[in-house]
């Protein structure tokens, strides 16, 4: 199987109508020629659709000769508490939790493909490539952020402090990555792209307006969407949300940004 267009890149995608993806334990590329027939249909299905809408969703215009089915577009992208019953209901082992995001470049296209809660408290991150090349997987593994849930690094204390939040939080490595794959004609042969510098500098432009938000507090869970303090797998309520936190517990001065670029 062959994909064609632009060589994409992971990116986070708007915080506001998906407070899950901050959770984000790892990422992974999925190799769908190691996996069996039905999960290999299900992911591709999925794929084929948003990457039919994602560059087209603003304006409302479909690819040519493809229907815009509006009402399932939004079903992916963004109406958490309709997909989280659904997939409930239909027992459904993993819930794609994702929107296409694009930013495009001169030479690069900035997308996520899919992203999955593996249903054990881990996601999955997945990216479709087709640029030639290759490389070990774990070249392709570009780790340029990692942040933590309720700690946050604090420049006038010099070190990680505790951050405001529901005690039942508990510590865990968020670790965003960059990767690339492709899918050849034989199920075979699998080739990589390793990501290049230009499109990594402007990832991590982008990353840090959003993580820079999340850090002001601009977009904390909101009513009707599980909240990222609580536990995230469920759809409950918390006191918290809504709340700003991000001012030092230590200090009380407004917490930085961590740029460990």
């Amino acid at each position: 199987m062959s994909f064609k267009g632009k060589i994409s890149w992971s990116e986070l995608r708007q915080y506001n109508t998906c407070p899950y993806q901050i959770f984000l334990k790892n990422t992974n590329v999925e190799d769908l020629s190691n996996v069996n027939k039905q999960a290999k249909t299900k992911g591709l299905s999925f794929h084929s659709f948003c990457e039919h809408y994602h560059d087209n969703w603003k304006n409302g215009k479909p690819d040519k000769n493809k229907k815009f089915d509006k009402e399932s577009f939004q079903w992916f992208h963004g109406f958490e508490l309709e997909r989280y019953e659904y997939c409930e209901d239909k027992k459904i082992p993993w819930k794609p939790l994702h929107v296409e995001k694009t930013f495009e470049g001169d030479d690069w296209l900035c997308i996520v493909d899919r992203i999955d809660d593996m249903g054990d408290g881990t996601f999955m991150m997945v990216e479709y490539k087709n640029k030639p090349g290759t490389f070990d997987k774990q070249q392709l593994a570009f780790e340029y952020w990692v942040i933590t849930e309720n700690y946050e690094y604090c420049s006038h204390c010099n070190e990680f402090v505790l951050k405001g939040g529901c005690p039942e939080v508990h510590v865990k490595p968020i670790v965003f990555s960059a990767f690339g794959i492709i899918y050849a004609e034989h199920p075979d042969e699998n080739y990589y792209k390793k990501p290049n510098k230009t499109s990594l500098n402007s990832m991590r432009k982008k990353m840090s307006m959003t993580l820079m938000g999340i850090r002001g507090g601009h977009f904390i869970a909101k009513s009707g969407f599980a909240c990222f303090y609580c536990d995230f797998g469920k759809l409950g309520q918390c006191d918290k949300v809504g709340v700003s936190l991000n001012l030092c517990t230590k200090c009380s001065i407004p917490l930085q940004m961590i740029d460990n670029t």
